[in-house]
C-alpha cells in the first residue's frame, strides 16, 4: 500500500468518501427539504463511485452501488462493470 493510501485517520478511499459525503450534504438537504415543502416526499441519498489516478472501486463496492441504484439484476449489472472496464 503506498503511504498515500493511508494515514493515522484512516484509508484514503474512507477519507474522499466522508469528504464528499460533508461537500453535498446541504444539496441533499434541499432537495429533501424542498420535495417535502412540495408535498412529494423524496429521500435523496448520495451514492460515490471513485475512479482515477488511485485506482478503481473495489469489484464488491461497485456491485453494491450499482443495487443502492436499483440496478438488481446480475446480467445488467455485469454488463455495466464491463463497458466500465473498457479501456478508451
Amino acid at each position: 500500500m503506498d503511504s498515500k493510501d493511508s494515514s493515522d485517520e484512516g484509508d484514503w478511499a474512507d477519507i474522499k468518501e466522508a469528504e464528499k459525503n460533508a461537500r453535498y450534504a446541504l444539496v441533499r438537504y434541499f432537495i429533501n427539504w424542498m420535495s417535502t415543502r412540495r408535498g412529494r416526499v423524496w429521500d435523496c441519498t448520495q451514492i460515490n463511485f471513485k475512479v482515477g489516478a488511485r485506482g478503481s472501486i473495489k469489484q464488491n463496492q461497485f456491485q453494491d452501488r450499482l443495487t443502492q441504484l436499483g440496478v438488481t439484476c446480475p446480467k445488467a449489472r455485469e454488463n455495466i462493470r464491463k463497458l466500465r472496464s473498457r479501456k478508451s
